[in-house]
């Protein structure tokens, strides 16, 4: 009896759509794959930095830093103020360096709106010392007047550190982020090939 409900059961899975998703998914093509980029964080912040940039050729504008806000309301309601704004302004920087020489992942700047967002990412590596602490107090210092938001970015689920005045976020916020921008943006074939295999990784 219980060999046939196995068999039913192997059976079952073997015919079904998500299974045959699952093994069509481990033979697609996918360029982050192929040059081994998905476990590097340089690469991952990289990408980040021109998906925010509403100036680059992927022509989404805003949509990144919209929906990044969206996905931060969900968990705290005070950032819909946020939300309303217009971030066509919106400066990009990558390995911004300040006066100890350290160097910040992301930084996302609204000069008109007095907002800007730190991003640092963390993948298969821990932070160093007094690392959150010193970006904190610099951008706490050179932008007093801004409304600030610091994302500590990981792979992991939960944290067990917690940080005075950041917010930890996952690379399943990154996911749900690129699905959002998928469903509810018309985009060029090759923008749209990136972006799913990105999201893909």
């Amino acid at each position: 009896m219980d060999t046939i409900i196995t068999k039913e059961k192997i059976r079952n899975l073997l015919l079904s759509n998500d299974f045959k998703k699952l093994k069509n998914f481990k033979y697609s093509l996918n360029l982050f794959n192929i040059l081994k980029l998905e476990n590097k964080e340089s690469a991952h912040s990289d990408m980040l930095a021109y998906l925010f940039n509403p100036y680059e050729n992927h022509y989404l504008k805003e949509s990144m830093i919209n929906e990044l806000i969206k996905q931060l309301s969900k968990k705290d309601a005070n950032y819909i103020n946020l939300l309303l704004l217009d971030y066509s302004d919106l400066e990009v920087y990558r390995e911004y360096t300040i006066e100890n020489g350290r160097r910040l992942d992301i930084l996302l700047i609204s000069k008109t709106n007095k907002v800007i967002i730190l991003i640092e990412n963390k993948i298969w590596s821990g932070e160093g010392d007094n690392q959150l602490e010193d970006y904190k107090d610099y951008i706490d210092n050179q932008f007093n007047n801004y409304n600030k938001v610091f994302l500590y970015l990981t792979l992991e689920k939960e944290r067990k550190e917690k940080y005075k005045g950041y917010i930890h976020i996952n690379y399943n916020t990154i996911y749900n982020i690129l699905q959002n921008i998928l469903e509810e943006n018309q985009m060029t074939i090759e923008v749209r090939t990136i972006l799913k295999q990105y999201k893909d990784i």
